[in-house]
């Protein structure tokens, strides 16, 4: 059985930075090394729940550089959170082995560089071109969002927006824009990232490993022709 476990990328380190840890750590009253060793916890805690129920096999993320969000500069927590997500990938490979070697019964249990995925994809402009996006500033749900630096739950208020957004503000084509709203990206680029695990998995259960590079992930675009349109229900 194999398992592919989300590292905490935007489901649980935003979840965790958007919901109140983003204030205690820029006021001081929580470090960023005691918030990524809870998460590193919390991670391995999930990871052994799934050797319980019988997985031999797990794939775990790193944490996206999601510095690079639109929700983290209306927070001013960049450089916050940069440090926070290099900080967990440095750390998160050691705490691994270190549970995998106390488990006998798991036959591999490897990291994937989604970071390093993410961020490649995330500041190339040629895999911007080759997947037609033309707006990676602005998110295509546009609108007011000065509340939500200041909302206790900035989750609900992100839903809030999104949802009550007026239709004047919404982008008439969201396949040119590299964020959906502030915290999302939008199809083409989750179609993509997609495609690069499935090639990074396919490496690994040959022995091999995928370099993370402008090139094979260009080349990755043009082999599963990710810059044109798909169909309803997308397929993979």
């Amino acid at each position: 059985m194999y398992a592919f476990a989300d590292s905490l990328s935007d489901i649980g380190a935003l979840k965790e930075m958007t919901g109140g840890k983003a204030s205690n750590i820029a006021s001081g009253k929580l470090s960023i090394e005691t918030f990524v060793d809870n998460l590193i916890k919390t991670v391995i805690d999930q990871l052994e729940q799934l050797r319980q129920i019988g997985f031999k096999n797990i794939f775990v993320c790193q944490m996206a550089p999601i510095q690079y969000t639109p929700v983290m500069k209306i927070l001013n927590m960049t450089t916050t959170m940069e440090k926070t997500a290099n900080l967990f990938n440095e750390k998160m490979p050691k705490e691994l082995d270190a549970w995998s070697n106390s488990s006998s019964d798991l036959n591999s249990v490897v990291v994937a560089e989604v970071g390093k995925l993410v961020e490649v994809a995330l500041t190339s402009k040629a895999i911007f071109k080759v997947l037609g996006i033309s707006n990676s500033d602005k998110p295509c749900i546009n609108g007011d969002v000065s509340g939500f630096a200041t909302a206790e739950n900035k989750l609900v208020e992100l839903l809030n927006f999104a949802y009550n957004v007026p239709d004047s503000q919404v982008c008439d084509d969201p396949s040119k824009y590299l964020f959906l709203d502030v915290l999302h990206p939008t199809e083409r680029l989750h179609r993509m990232l997609g495609y690069v695990a499935f090639e990074m998995i396919g490496a690994i259960q040959q022995g091999s490993q995928l370099d993370i590079t402008e090139a094979n992930i260009l080349e990755i675009i043009k082999k599963y022709k990710l810059g044109t349109p798909v169909s309803k229900p997308a397929k993979i």
